[in-house]
């Protein structure tokens, strides 16, 4: 089982001649990919994806050099390990590694500050982090909402008081793909807030409110309400990432729609060891000890526990269409995951100033849930045991632990002191020359 999580701040800074060095590691099909982008945050994602995905089987199987991997032939993109290549070239250690993880498997996500992978040896696995949308300070929101206010007034518009709030508003086009009890968890925050508003309006003879918000003066009022957006946008994320991360374990992405069908099923808030320090720390709550308690979303000090340390938050199923919780077949963890304003600190690093948290969903399921073989037949044809059933299947779903995501800086992503020394020459070349970061890699 590996789970990482990798800054994109540390590729995106890097001088032109170290991104050279890293585009040589990788297969050409790769090293194309990333230099496509000319954005240095959009290369860097691409850049960690692949070395992450170069590095997976190497650090879960002890394969020696470039693992093989491929990618669907269906055009959906998903890698996965070509089995049958690395057995055939396998000394006695690998081939043991192979045969005891007969369906190792991996999924990656990239989006925001984070490049995110997670791998199992046995269940099938997918990822998703979903990152918070930069949102305009208090004071420019407050300025824009002043000026449409006062648009509307000079038009002899009143508020509507039914319109939806704008964060609402710029879903619209997602709505469909969120059940209703997603949705409501979304709207709940911002409902809340409107409706202190309106009882402090009211108990203030009508004067100053304005169309929602906890009143007591302009600047409380946006912070309130800056902090109901952050808790709906926290909501859609959370449902949106688990929705995303079942799509890619079974291999067939947006052929699995709509996306409203898949709904999680909460057993409750994971029981962390938060003592840190060695292995332990690592493999934290199972399904089994989670609390029979909702997860507290809302406890802001809960969740930065839990980001800090990589740690899952919150354990629990699946339900598809409506049906029963698939307890058993498939799991789903969530992971809170910081958002750096500046400083560079990762899951276990300093504290730095904080954008609202990012969430990382990994879900766990059957072989024989994958996408049909028509849609993913090479997929499919590289998982060992499909059978996987009964009391295995449960132990490899749900019983497993659920790890904390490991944060890596792109050094670690190589597989050896040559590909670790080559990449600090090139940096340190730069820096003697006066070569600034985020350069562009040479074509």
């Amino acid at each position: 089982m590996i789970r990482w999580c990798v800054p994109v701040s540390c590729a995106s800074e890097l001088p032109a001649a170290a991104l050279d060095v890293l585009l040589a590691l990788l297969p050409e099909g790769d090293a194309r990919d990333v230099r496509r982008f000319r954005r240095p945050e959009d290369r860097a994602r691409c850049l960690l994806s692949r070395l992450a995905q170069r590095a997976v089987a190497s650090a879960a199987l002890g394969i020696d050099g470039s693992p093989p991997l491929r990618r669907a032939a269906n055009g959906r993109g998903r890698p996965f390990f070509d089995r049958a290549t690395a057995l055939a070239g396998a000394g006695p250690d690998a081939r043991e590694a192979l045969e005891a993880a007969a369906n190792f498997n991996f999924s990656v996500s990239h989006e925001g500050d984070w490049v995110v992978l997670a791998a199992e040896p046995l269940a099938l696995c997918g990822v998703d982090v979903a990152a918070p949308r930069a949102r305009p300070a208090a004071a420019a929101a407050a300025a824009a909402k002043a000026a449409t206010a006062a648009a509307a007034a000079a038009q002899g518009c009143p508020p509507d008081p039914h319109r939806p709030h704008p964060y609402l508003a710029s879903l619209a086009l997602l709505r469909d793909s969120l059940t209703d009890a997603e949705w409501a968890e979304v709207e709940a925050p911002l409902r809340a807030w409107a409706a202190r508003g309106a009882e402090e309006e009211g108990s203030q003879g009508g004067g100053g409110g304005g169309s929602g918000g906890g009143g007591g003066g302009g600047g409380r009022e946006e912070e309130e309400e800056e902090e109901a957006v952050g808790l709906a946008e926290a909501a859609f994320l959370r449902a949106w990432a688990v929705k995303e991360a079942f799509v890619k374990a079974r291999g067939d992405g947006l052929a699995f729609a709509p996306l409203s069908r898949i709904e999680a099923v909460w057993r409750g808030a994971a029981a962390a060891d938060e003592r840190g320090g060695g292995a332990g720390a690592e493999a934290l709550a199972s399904p089994a000890s989670a609390s029979a308690a909702p997860p507290p979303f809302g406890d802001a000090r809960a969740v930065a526990l839990a980001a800090a340390a990589g740690a899952p938050f919150a354990v629990g199923t699946l339900r598809i269409d409506g049906g029963p919780a698939l307890w058993g077949r498939w799991a789903v963890a969530l992971h809170p995951l910081g958002q750096e304003d500046g400083g560079g600190s990762g899951p276990r690093g300093p504290p730095g100033r904080r954008r609202p948290h990012a969430w990382i969903a990994v879900v766990r399921g059957p072989p024989s849930g994958a996408a049909p073989r028509e849609l993913h037949a090479d997929f499919v044809d590289s998982l060992a045991a499909r059978d996987l059933d009964g009391d295995a299947l449960r132990a490899a779903v749900e019983r497993a632990p659920w790890l904390a995501f490991r944060s890596l800086k792109v050094e670690d992503l190589l597989m050896s002191d040559g590909e670790r020394e080559a990449l600090a020459a090139a940096v340190a070349l730069a820096a003697g020359a006066g070569g600034g970061g985020g350069g562009q890699a040479s074509p």
